[in-house]
């Protein structure tokens, strides 16, 4: 099929946001990877690169993952995501 998902991990605004995600990665032919998500109550919590990239991995996902910051001090911060994005899907 041509019609797929763009799993945006920061959308999921939910009790259960990985769960969510696992729902959705069979259908996933691009990540939207963020560095946090809101909860139900208006928090942001820090995502764990480490969970995201299992459920990727146990979906047998084979697309491209693209980072998206969107906080404070991005020069500074960017890097430091990247490669722990990178060291968790590589």
């Amino acid at each position: 099929s041509w019609v797929g998902i763009n799993l945006d991990t920061g959308n999921f605004v939910s009790d259960d946001p990985y769960r969510d995600m696992e729902q959705c990665s069979p259908f996933t032919v691009n990540v939207q990877f963020k560095t946090s998500y809101r909860t139900p109550e208006g928090k942001v919590v820090p995502i764990d690169f480490n969970r995201v990239a299992n459920i990727l991995r146990a979906a047998n996902y084979q697309g491209f993952v693209a980072l998206e910051y969107e906080d404070e001090q991005p020069y500074e911060e960017i890097p430091r995501f990247f490669e722990k994005m990178a060291s968790s899907l590589g």
